[in-house]
Order: C-alpha cells, then structure tokens, then sequence
C-alpha cells in the first residue's frame, strides 16, 4: 500500500512539473542493466528520473548502504526500489563494484540506477564504478536522461561495454552534450573522454 501511495504521488509531481517521457526504452532496460541517472544537478532530479522509469515500465532499483535502513527512512527508500549492501564488505576483500556486480548474480532481473557523477556539485570527472560494474555483470549501460529545455525523460541509448572504455565514456558523454541539465552551472561532462 505505502509503495503504491509513493508512486502515485510521484507520478502527480513528475507531471505537475511539465515533464513527459519518450516510451521508446530498450529491452535491456526492462530487465538486466546499469542505468545511469544524468544530469544530477538537484535533488529532485533522481525523483523524476525514478518516477519517469517507473512510467515507462522499468523497475528501477537503487543501491542504499544498510546504515540508512531505519525508520523514518527505510520506507521511502524501499518504495523507490532500495537494495540494501554493507558498505563494510570492502573491508574483507570485496570491492564495491564487486559488490555492485554481485548483485547481478542475486536478482534474475535487475535495473540498478546510478547516479554517475556522484554529487550535484560540479564535477568535471564522473566515478565511472558504474562502467566497471556493467563490464564485470555482462550488462548493458543504459542512458537515462532528464532534458529540462525539452521538458523530456527517458532513456536515449544503450552501450555495451567493451575493451575500450576510453571510446565507450567517449560515446558516452557525446549523448549527454545535448541534454540541458536543471541547473547547467552545475552540470560537465567527463573531460578526460569529451571531447
């Protein structure tokens, strides 16, 4: 019930916002991918983007470190499609992005959405974790996107990582040129593969 009431409201807000989505969604969207979650340049950007993707049939799912599993906050953040890790794992051996790859192994079908600049801030280098984990997986990178000029979500394209990560991240941020952030002062594409 509390998941439904969530995504009902959302949905009401990604609306009143003026925003619509583009339908056309790769397959691998909908069942096995890292879907990177761009520009990030305020906080309601990832409550659109996961609002927008709920909208066009993709579960998305996000990974939480289990310290903010506790009331009042476990809730909404499960509603929104939360996983659970132990940050600590690191300690033992395992990497996060093992640990983020792991999860593909877990879940039959999985959509994990990363924010990959990693803050709202300004960053002229994105954490490009989420381009090792879909590598180590076997899935696909999938392009989510909010475009504030056009007033338009969705996902643009997919990239199949490869041996060249170089020509990947190029083809990467060659799509992000052209999506006009909330806030464009905050937002840079990663300058050491564009241009």
């Amino acid at each position: 019930m509390f998941s439904w009431l969530v995504k009902r409201v959302l949905r009401i807000y990604f609306r009143a916002r003026g925003f619509s989505f583009d339908p056309d969604v790769p397959a691998s969207a909908k069942s096995r991918s890292v879907i990177i979650a761009a520009p990030h340049t305020s906080l309601p950007d990832i409550v659109l983007t996961f609002t927008a993707l709920e909208l066009v049939g993709v579960t998305p799912r996000i990974a939480v470190a289990d310290k903010y599993a506790k009331w009042p906050i476990r809730m909404p953040l499960e509603a929104m499609g939360a996983i659970w890790i132990n940050r600590n794992r690191g300690s033992s051996g395992t990497s996060y992005t093992d640990t983020l790859a792991s999860l593909f192994t877990d879940h039959e079908n999985l959509t994990l959405v990363v924010a990959a600049e990693g803050t709202r801030a300004l960053r002229e280098e994105w954490k490009t974790g989420f381009y090792h984990v879909a590598r180590k997986a076997g899935v696909p990178i999938c392009l989510g996107y909010l475009d504030y000029e056009k007033k338009l979500a969705g996902i643009g394209k997919e990239i199949e990582p490869g041996d060249d990560m170089h020509a990947d991240m190029h083809e990467l941020m060659a799509f992000y040129k052209d999506i006009t952030p909330r806030h464009p002062e905050k937002f840079s594409l990663d300058t050491r593969f564009y241009p």
